[in-house]
Order: C-alpha cells, then sequence, then structure tokens
C-alpha cells in the first residue's frame, strides 16, 4: 500500500495552535507524520508526506499537493490536523470522509483505532461535500481521502492526552493500523481481469479476434502445405505460382488480425485502469 500523509496547513499559515505548548498544527503534525514513516515497516505500507508549499491561496495550495499525491500514485491519503474551539470543554476525535465508499471505510478503520489509541471521546465521521470546509482535501485527488482531527489543541484533557511521546507513537501507529486494515479489505486491487462490464466485452472481443488470428496462421501453414504437394504434380504444377501470394494474403490477415488485437489490449488496459481509479475513489 502507498500511503500519502499529508500535513495539514502551510509554514506560512500553521493552523491553530495547542495551548499547552503553543505549538501549530503545522510543526505538531510535521513531527507526527516523521513518527508514521518511522513506523509505517512495521505495517508493509510505503508512505511519503506532503507539504502544501504557500501561495496563490489555499484552493491553488490543496490542487498542488494532491496532484504530487496522485503523481506518486497513492492508494490512499490522510490529512493531518488537530481541532480548536472557543471552548475549552470541547473535546474528542473525528475524521473528515469524502463519502465515497472507500474513504469511508478508511475513515471508520482509522476513527476506530484512533478513539482506542487515544482514550477521547469519540465523535465519529463526517463527510464533507468539495465546496465545505476541509472538502477540498477530500475532493481533489484521485485515491480516497480522509482528514483526521485526533484532538482538540483548545482542550486541556486532550493535551494531557497526547502529550508525552509515547502516547505520539501510538498515535501514529492508530493510523497505520486503521490503513492497513481498511487495505485489507479494499476491491479492485488486482487489475489482472476486468473489473467492468465495457472491460469485460473488450476482453471478449479481444479473445475471439485472438481465435480468428490462430485460424488464420493454421490455414497460412495449411496452404503452404498445399504449395508443396502442388509443386509435386507435374500437370498441374502451374498452380503452385499462385500460392505466394496466397501466403501473403493469408499473412496480411495475421498481421491485421495481431494489430486489432493490440488494440483490444490497450483498451483492456485502459478500462481496467480507469475502473481501478474510479473504484477507489
Amino acid at each position: 500500500m502507498k500511503l500519502a500523509i499529508v500535513v495539514g496547513h502551510n509554514s506560512a499559515s500553521q493552523g491553530a495552535v495547542r495551548q499547552d505548548t503553543g505549538e501549530s498544527e503545522f510543526v505538531w503534525n510535521g513531527r507526527l507524520a516523521r513518527r508514521i514513516e518511522r513506523l509505517a515497516t512495521n505495517y508493509s505500507i510505503q508512505v511519503r508526506t506532503f507539504f502544501r508549499t504557500p501561495g496563490g491561496g489555499y484552493s491553488r495550495e490543496i490542487e498542488r499537493v494532491y496532484s504530487e499525491v496522485d503523481a506518486w500514485a497513492a492508494d490512499a491519503s490522510v490529512e493531518l490536523h488537530f481541532n480548536a474551539s472557543g471552548s475549552p470543554d470541547a473535546t474528542g476525535t473525528e475524521t473528515l470522509s469524502s463519502g465515497t465508499a472507500l474513504s469511508l471505510r478508511l475513515a471508520e478503520s482509522v476513527q476506530r483505532e484512533m478513539v482506542v489509541a487515544l482514550g477521547l471521546r469519540d465523535r465519529g465521521i463526517k463527510t464533507r461535500a468539495a465546496e465545505e470546509r476541509g472538502g477540498g482535501a477530500l475532493h481533489s485527488g484521485r485515491s480516497p481521502a480522509i482528514l483526521i482531527e485526533p484532538f482538540f489543541g483548545s482542550s486541556p484533557v486532550d493535551n494531557r492526552a497526547t502529550d508525552e511521546e509515547s502516547e505520539q507513537e501510538r498515535l501514529a501507529d492508530a493510523i497505520l493500523r486503521g490503513a492497513a486494515e481498511a487495505w485489507r479489505s479494499w476491491p479492485r486491487r488486482d487489475l489482472t481481469e476486468s473489473r467492468t462490464i465495457n472491460a469485460a466485452r473488450t476482453q471478449r472481443t479481444a479473445q475471439a479476434v485472438q481465435g480468428q488470428a490462430g485460424i488464420a496462421a493454421g490455414v497460412a501453414a495449411a496452404a503452404t502445405q498445399a504449395r508443396e504437394q502442388i509443386a509435386d504434380l507435374p500437370a498441374i504444377g502451374g498452380l503452385a505460382n499462385w500460392t505466394p501470394w496466397l501466403a501473403l494474403g493469408l499473412i496480411g490477415v495475421v498481421l491485421a488480425a495481431t494489430v486489432v488485437q493490440r488494440i483490444m489490449s490497450d483498451r483492456i488496459e485502459e478500462a481496467r485502469v480507469d475502473d481501478h481509479e474510479r473504484g477507489v475513489r
């Protein structure tokens, strides 16, 4: 599994701050991302961390960073944040999802593991449309995406649950464990078989063409054998002069069938990839 970790906010606009240490989301989650990278080998997960670069406004920054995630061909992405409120009593763990099947599956697994790891109130999973707050990060890339808010930086209770290195280690491990659990049930991971009706139809067409090519090859072989036999008969040996042209014609049929088969194979692969991208969104 290739898991993209996107650190929320950026160096110029660092997000909310923890009331106990004054650390921003950007700084605190940058450190969490490094923990995730270090622990990822325990789950056979390949992790890469991505950062938003300042400039052009929020939408442009999101577009840039998730284009990088797509270029890396991530199977899923998790954007790291923490919550904040004007009330110190606001507490708990929540996860944002785009609402697609696989985003929800990833959100459920990661949310469950984070709640166990931190022991804070389970605030559940919230879906966001692209135009809603936080929605840009969930809808910009091709892979299923979630945005996590494990705790409130404004809550003394939540800060105590996440201030020790061992607690931060458990949180990083929970994110990976949740991602690995979701990945085990991921559909359409294997693209060796057609995954859409159109791809299946194309597959059958290609198989039919392949069969026709085999027939043409057999005919060509038979024509060659016939030419040799005709040449052995003096009375009708003149007919042998025509068999090279017949053989060439049959070879042309075989070559044409091969080209068509290649085109069909390319279409199958395109259909598989397209279905994969749509399926894992």
